[in-house]
């Protein structure tokens, strides 16, 4: 399904999520700043007041930026699932066998494959 098509599914919370971390990129000045602003400069509102079919197309311009973006988060993420670990370690026993074998599988998860997982370096549609 295309980005644009989710996008007018979306409800505003998540729709506005989404947003704001494309925001957040455009104002760290990504490499396709030109064609952005090209694009934000029909729009007397900014990012917000445009319409899906440009929010995807922006977004396809941040695309990298937004894969390094992810990476971030999963590495900010990680310094917290430690202390979840320790807290379901230590409290184990409120937790069902399957639960805690649900939470091993999850953060089992390794950072150095995420490349791989989200295609941000061989996806060729985004890397032109």
């Amino acid at each position: 399904m295309k980005l644009e098509k989710i996008l007018d599914r979306l409800g505003s919370l998540d729709k506005n999520a989404f947003i704001k971390v494309i925001d957040n990129i455009i104002s760290k000045q990504p490499k396709n700043i030109k064609k952005i602003e090209k694009i934000l400069s029909s729009s007397d509102k900014g990012l917000k007041s445009v319409d899906s079919r440009n929010i995807a197309e922006i977004f396809e311009l941040t695309y990298d930026e937004f894969g390094s973006h992810i990476k971030s988060e999963f590495q900010n993420i990680s310094s917290q699932l430690d202390i979840l670990i320790d807290i379901i370690i230590r409290d184990k026993s409120k937790f069902s066998d399957s639960m805690l074998s649900r939470f091993d599988q999850i953060f089992e998860f390794n950072l150095e494959n995420i490349d791989t997982l989200f295609n941000f370096e061989t996806d060729s549609k985004y890397n032109q």
